[in-house]
C-alpha cells in the first residue's frame, strides 16, 4: 500500500532469483490490467533477529511443549543482533546497488530495535525518509496480542548505498590499531611463554 497506493493487479512472488547477487525474499508485481506484463514492481526483504546456540533454543521449545519447567533447566542461548546486522549490511550494499542502478525500490522490513542498533553501531543517518531513495526501511515492533505477538508498523525511513558506505567507512566504533597490536603482543607472550625484561 505504501508503494502502490492500492493492491489492484498486484501479485507476490517469493524467493525470486537475482543473478550474481542472491534471492529476493518477495517481489510484488503490478501487472497491466488483463495482461501478463509487468507495469511496475517493488522488492521486499525481511530481516529478523537471529539467535546464538540455536540448538539450546530448540531444546527449550521442545521442553516447553512437553510441559517441563523451563526455570529448572539451563539453555544457554540468546539473541545475536550483530550477526543479523552483518547479514543485513551485505544485502543492503549488494542489492541496494542493483536497485539504485535500476531506479527501483526495495522495502527492508526490520524490527525497530535492530535498526536502532544499526544506527548506533555505525552512525547511520537516522530517521529521514525520501521517496527518491531506493532502500526503504519499514520499521516494526512486535506487539503482544493475546497469546501471540503481531507485527505493528512503526514508520518508514530510507537511505542510499552511499550513505550506508559512508556510515561503514566512518564507523565510530572502529577499533584502534594500537589496542589490537597490544592484544596480539599479550597472546604472543602467553603462547610463546616469553618474558619481557
Amino acid at each position: 500500500m505504501h508503494y502502490f497506493g492500492d493492491l489492484d493487479n498486484v501479485v507476490a512472488f517469493s524467493e525470486v532469483r537475482l543473478p550474481n547477487v542472491g534471492n529476493i525474499d518477495h517481489v510484488l508485481v503490478r501487472h497491466k490490467p488483463m495482461k501478463p506484463e509487468v507495469d511496475d514492481f517493488v522488492s521486499v526483504e525481511y530481516q529478523s533477529d537471529s539467535t546464538t546456540s540455536t540448538g539450546g533454543l530448540v531444546k527449550a521449545i521442545r521442553d516447553f511443549s512437553a510441559g517441563h519447567d523451563l526455570n529448572a533447566r539451563s539453555y544457554k542461548y540468546g539473541m545475536n543482533t550483530y550477526d543479523s546486522i552483518k547479514r543485513a549490511i551485505t544485502q543492503l550494499m549488494n542489492k541496494g546497488i542493483v536497485y539504485e542502478t535500476w531506479d527501483t525500490k526495495c522495502y527492508w522490513v526490520i524490527q525497530k530495535y535492530i535498526y536502532a542498533n544499526l544506527v548506533n553501531r555505525y552512525g547511520f543517518k537516522s530517521g529521514g525518509y525520501s521517496p527518491r531513495h531506493s532502500s526503504r526501511f519499514a520499521l516494526y515492533d512486535l506487539v503482544p496480542s493475546g497469546d501471540s505477538v503481531t507485527l505493528q508498523l512503526s514508520r518508514f525511513v530510507s537511505t542510499t548505498v552511499e550513505d550506508v558506505y559512508q556510515a561503514m567507512r566512518n564507523n565510530p566504533g572502529m577499533p584502534k590499531k594500537d589496542d589490537f597490536v597490544n592484544g596480539l603482543n599479550s597472546k604472543l607472550r602467553l603462547g610463546l611463554n616469553v618474558q619481557i625484561r
